[in-house]
């Protein structure tokens, strides 16, 4: 896990166990951004090396945890913008996104710009959804990411 403010940034591993999961995901390797309010607390330089920290890791799986920015995504985001470069990152599993509350704190059509954004950049925002993660070469096993809403 990742520890990121506009003063610095901390890595942290964090080995959890799993009831039930296959074995056949040991070792299965998650970097985890959230709550980067982007312009706000995080310029774009902190935000690159933070992407550059997560494609040196070689994570399986990325996930966004909401409140990339900080309530409009007027005038864009080019801190937001960087974000995109993360698909560019070779998973196994892929990226995927929640929305925080700052995300849903902005109007109706601020927060479908933000979901477009998302689509258009090819990553995944499960909004009270989940995907079924299928291990690349164990076809027995297989776990759910799931993503709730904030209210």
């Amino acid at each position: 896990m990742i520890f990121l403010t506009s003063h610095s940034m901390v890595s942290v591993e964090i080995q959890i166990a799993v009831k039930n999961l296959h074995p056949s995901f040991n070792g299965l390797v998650i970097a985890q951004l959230t709550d980067a309010h982007c312009g706000l607390w995080v310029r774009e330089g902190r935000m690159q090396e933070s992407i550059d920290f997560i494609k040196n890791i070689k994570p399986d799986l990325i996930v966004l945890t909401g409140d990339m920015i900080d309530r409009t995504v007027e005038g864009g985001h080019p801190c937001l913008e960087l974000s995109k470069s993360l698909t560019k990152i070779p998973t196994k599993y892929g990226l995927y996104t929640i929305l925080g509350n700052h995300d849903n704190l902005m109007q109706k059509e601020g927060r479908e710009e933000l979901l477009n954004f998302f689509s258009k950049a090819n990553i995944t925002c499960l909004v009270n959804s989940n995907r079924k993660i299928s291990h690349t070469t164990d076809p027995n096993a297989s776990f759910y990411l799931i993503g709730i809403d904030d209210p």
